[in-house]
């Protein structure tokens, strides 16, 4: 699939600002945020001001942690059984 078309599919709507002090999010960056974003109920763009509220600038000047940061919310909220082999005995 071409670009046009991974966004055709996955995009639903880009609410986040793709440009960043380090450059541009790539078009994987903003569909894994919003996507995520989707996930924990809230938009891209809210995701994107809670994560610049909270980091330190230096943190927020690299978009690989914001993408972090959105992962991180979403699997905080999994409620779900660890499994068995991850366990400490």
């Amino acid at each position: 699939m071409n670009t046009s078309e991974l966004q055709e599919v996955f995009m639903v709507e880009q609410t986040i600002h793709s440009k960043t002090p380090r450059g541009n999010l790539s078009l994987a960056a903003v569909i894994s945020i919003e996507q995520f974003s989707r996930l924990n109920g809230l938009s891209g763009r809210k995701m994107q001001k809670m994560f610049e509220a909270l980091a330190t600038e230096s943190v927020c000047s690299d978009a690989r942690n914001l993408i972090e940061y959105c992962c991180f919310r979403y699997l905080s909220r999994d409620n779900s059984e660890v499994h068995p082999s991850l366990k400490k005995y």
